[in-house]
C-alpha cells in the first residue's frame, strides 16, 4: 500500500472518530444495565462490553461480515444485521449499527479504490459515469419500498425476500460460471499464441503494419480525420483522470439525501421535523424525494447520452465493459434501478445485493462492479450513520468500536481480492464472491423472517398475517 494511500486512510479514520465523538457531548448519562444489550423499555442502555463473550463473538463475526462484503463490492448488511440482532440481541438497532459498520468499511474501500486504474485501459477503476446513473432512483425507488415494507404482512415479505435473494444468488453464479469459461478460454489462447514461433508472429505483424500504413496514408490525406483524432486524444486524456464534475454531484446528491432523510426520517429513525405519518409533510418529503433523485438521473443522462453520441461520431474505440449511453439504456437501467430500490425498501436489504448484480448484467467489469458499487455505498452508508447519530439512535461506544471494525475489514477484504486476482487472473472471484454473500443473507434473513413468523403464529399476532395501514 503507498504511503499516500496510507496517510488519506488514517486522515479518514480521523475524520470518522470526530463525526461520532461529537455526539457524545449531547448524550445523557445512562445508567448500564445487566443481562440483555436493551432493558425493559427496549432503550440501548447497555455499554459496549458488558457481555464480553457475546460482544467478541459478535465482533469476530462482524469482522468476518464486513471482509467478505468488501470484497464483493457491496456493505454486508445482509450478513451484519442477523449478527447483530441474534449475537448482540439489538433488535431495532441492529439496523443503525450495521450502517455505522458499513460506513467504516466503504471509508477505506473508496480510498483503496478512488485512484486505482482500470485493469484494462488508463482510467480510474470507479466507473462514476454508471454511478450517477444507477444510485439516484435506487434511493428513489426505495422510498417505495419502505412505504411498502409498513403495509405488507411479515409472511409475505418473508417470502418475497427468499425468492429474490435465491434468484439473484443463481443469476450471479451462473455470471460467474460464464465469466470464469471466458477467463479459460482466454488463457488458453494466449498460451496457444505464445507457443507460436516469433518469425510467424514477426511476419503477421509487418503484414499488418503495412496494411495500417496504406491506410494511414489514404485517411490521412483528409483534415476531417486528424480532427477525430485530435478529439479522440481529448476524450482520453479527460478520461485518465478523476471525474471531479461527478465527484461534486456525487456529492450534492448525497446532501439532498442526507436533508431528506432528516426531514422524512426512515429506517425506524422518526423526522427531525416532527412531520407525522399521513400528514401533508410526509407525502410532500416522499414525492419531494423521488422527484429530486429523478431529476438528477434526468441531468446525467443527458449529460452522458451527449457524450456517448459524440464519441460514436468520431469514432471513439469503446472496449468491454462500457456502457454505450444510448437512449435506450438511459431509460431502461435507472429503471431496473427503481425496482431494485423498491425491493431494497421493501425486503430491508442493501441495494448493492441488486445494483452489483445488475452491473454485471450490463457488462461492466467484476472489478469496476465492485468498485463501483463501494464507492455508492460510501455515500448512501454516510447519509444514513450520520441520520442516526443526530437522532441518538447509536451509542458512541459501539459507533467507535463496530466502526473501526468496518475500517479494518474494508482493507482485509479489498487486498485479499486484489492478490487472489493478480495470482490467478481470476476476475470472476469477485462473482463468486458476490453470488456467496447473497446467498448466505438469503438463508441467514430467509431463516430469521421464518422464526419471526412461527413466533408470531404462537403469540397470536394476527396483524403479521395481513395487510396493514400505512400509519398506524
Amino acid at each position: 500500500m503507498e504511503l499516500k494511500t496510507s496517510l488519506k486512510i488514517i486522515f479518514l479514520a480521523i475524520v470518522w472518530l470526530g463525526c461520532v465523538f461529537i455526539p457524545i457531548y449531547f448524550e445523557k448519562e445512562e445508567s448500564p444495565s445487566t443481562g440483555r444489550h436493551l432493558s425493559e423499555n427496549n432503550q440501548w442502555t447497555k455499554p459496549l462490553f458488558t457481555d464480553v463473550g457475546s460482544d467478541i463473538f459478535g465482533s469476530f463475526l462482524a469482522l468476518i461480515a464486513v471482509t467478505v462484503g468488501a470484497g464483493g463490492g457491496i456493505g454486508g448488511g445482509g450478513l451484519l444485521v442477523p449478527v447483530y440482532f441474534l449475537v448482540l440481541n439489538l433488535g431495532r438497532f441492529s439496523i443503525p449499527l450495521s450502517k455505522a459498520t458499513i460506513f467504516g468499511s466503504s471509508i477505506t474501500h473508496v480510498m483503496l479504490s478512488l485512484y486505482q486504474k482500470h485493469p484494462k485501459v488508463d482510467r480510474p477503476l470507479i466507473a462514476f459515469d454508471v454511478s450517477m446513473m444507477l444510485e439516484p432512483m435506487t434511493l428513489g425507488g426505495s422510498v417505495i419500498g419502505v412505504l411498502l415494507n409498513t403495509i405488507f404482512p411479515t409472511w409475505l415479505i418473508t417470502l418475497c425476500l427468499i425468492i429474490l435473494l435465491a434468484i439473484t444468488t443463481q443469476i450471479t453464479f451462473a455470471k460467474g460460471l460464464k465469466t470464469w469459461k471466458k477467463e479459460s478460454l482466454q488463457a488458453e489462447n494466449k498460451e496457444g499464441r505464445s507457443r507460436v514461433p516469433s518469425a510467424v508472429i514477426d511476419s503477421e505483424n509487418a503484414s499488418l503494419g503495412l496494411v495500417a500504413s496504406a491506410n494511414a496514408e489514404h485517411t490521412l490525406e483528409t483534415g476531417d480525420v486528424a480532427s477525430k483524432e485530435r478529439q479522440i486524444n481529448k476524450f482520453l486524456q479527460r478520461e485518465r483522470k478523476v471525474p471531479y464534475d461527478m465527484l461534486v454531484l456525487s456529492f450534492l446528491t448525497w446532501v439532498v439525501i442526507f436533508i431528506l432523510s432528516l426531514l422524512k426520517g426512515g429506517h425506524g429513525a422518526p423526522s427531525v421535523a416532527g412531520i407525522a405519518c399521513g400528514s401533508g409533510g410526509f407525502w410532500v418529503t416522499n414525492i419531494l424525494s423521488i422527484l429530486s433523485m429523478a431529476l438528477i438521473t434526468k441531468i446525467t443522462g443527458d449529460y452522458l447520452h451527449k457524450i456517448f453520441l459524440k464519441k460514436k461520431e468520431i469514432g471513439y474505440q469503446f472496449i468491454e465493459g462500457d456502457v454505450h449511453w444510448d437512449e435506450k439504456n438511459c431509460l431502461h437501467f435507472p429503471a431496473l434501478c427503481t425496482f431494485a430500490g423498491v425491493s431494497a425498501g421493501l425486503l430491508g436489504i442493501g441495494g448493492g445485493m441488486v445494483k452489483g448484480p445488475l452491473m454485471l448484467h450490463m457488462g461492466v467489469n467484476p472489478e469496476v462492479s465492485a468498485a463501483t458499487s463501494g464507492f455508492m455505498i460510501f455515500f448512501t452508508s454516510s447519509a444514513t450513520t450520520m441520520q442516526f447519530i443526530i437522532l441518538g439512535m447509536l451509542r458512541f461506544d459501539y459507533t467507535v468500536w463496530y466502526g473501526t471494525i468496518g475500517l479494518i475489514g474494508g482493507i482485509l477484504g479489498k487486498k485479499i481480492v486484489e492478490v487472489l486476482i493478480k495470482k490467478y487472473a481470476r476476475p470472476s472471484i469477485v462473482i463468486f464472491i458476490l453470488a456467496l454473500i447473497i446467498g448466505a443473507s438469503c438463508v441467514l434473513m430467509g431463516v430469521s423472517g421464518i422464526v419471526d413468523v412461527v413466533n408470531s403464529a404462537n403469540e397470536g399476532r394476527t396483524s403479521d398475517f395481513q395487510f396493514n395501514e400505512l400509519c398506524t
